[in-house]
């Protein structure tokens, strides 16, 4: 969908893989380009392309997003700005939710067995949210390439690293995270670099690891899974 105008309660997406174009790759099953889009409720079921849905260049404002058993990545965001009240992952064997070059405001996002990263950041992205749970999945925060992250309460369980921020693309500067209640108390088993400024409960989180270091435990080497276009 592109240079359009959308407004709706529902849209179901399923079992949808990304377009065959000419001259032209998209990687969302569906793509929202240069596009508004004002919805009560997002459903994404069954994907088979490398994102469920691919916001670019586009203005959104959803109510309620789901996905659900997703081969890849469920939310891709690319030079966007998103407003969306509440976000639902489960069966995700990538990202939950993927931010480039985007500004967002989350008020709560629930992610379930996720097998990458349950929000990423990226390339000057900023995210706002509020309430985040997450459990039985690899990685939780992930800020990069300077990117901010603000959260008030951060719950997890069971993941293998909680907390991430690092330099991948060296033409970009520190990411933040500053996460203002966590339940429960981190404890070691994060990654933070020694170039990434990291707040949790108002106490900084240091760490002697370059951003090279932790880019190479990342992506299916130690943690996570590698994205397979």
């Amino acid at each position: 969908i592109q240079d359009s105008f959308l407004k709706g309660n529902f849209l179901a997406i399923d079992s949808l893989s990304n377009p065959d174009e000419n001259l032209r790759t998209l990687y969302g099953g569906i793509n929202f380009i240069n596009t508004t889009v004002q919805l009560q409720t997002l459903d994404l079921n069954n994907s088979q392309s490398e994102d469920a849905v691919n916001f670019i260049d586009s203005e959104i404002s959803i109510l309620n997003i789901n996905a659900d058993n997703i081969s890849s990545d469920a939310i891709d965001s690319d030079f966007s700005d998103l407003s969306i009240s509440s976000i639902n992952c489960s069966n995700v064997k990538n990202d939950c939710l993927d931010l480039s070059f985007t500004k967002a405001i989350v008020s709560s996002l629930d992610g379930k067995l996720i097998g990458d990263k349950v929000i990423s950041l990226g390339e000057k992205s900023s995210l706002s949210i509020d309430k985040i749970r997450s459990e039985d999945s690899q990685i939780g925060l992930v800020s990069k390439d300077s990117s901010t992250l603000i959260v008030n309460s951060y719950k997890y369980n069971n993941l293998k690293v909680p907390i991430a921020a690092f330099v991948k693309k060296p033409e970009f500067g520190s990411p933040i995270i500053n996460i203002k209640e966590i339940n429960p108390t981190i404890q070691s088993n994060y990654l933070v670099a020694n170039d990434a400024i990291v707040f949790v409960k108002s106490q900084p989180l240091y760490s002697n690891l370059t951003s090279s270091q932790i880019e190479n435990m990342l992506y299916g080497n130690l943690y996570g899974i590698k994205t397979v276009r």
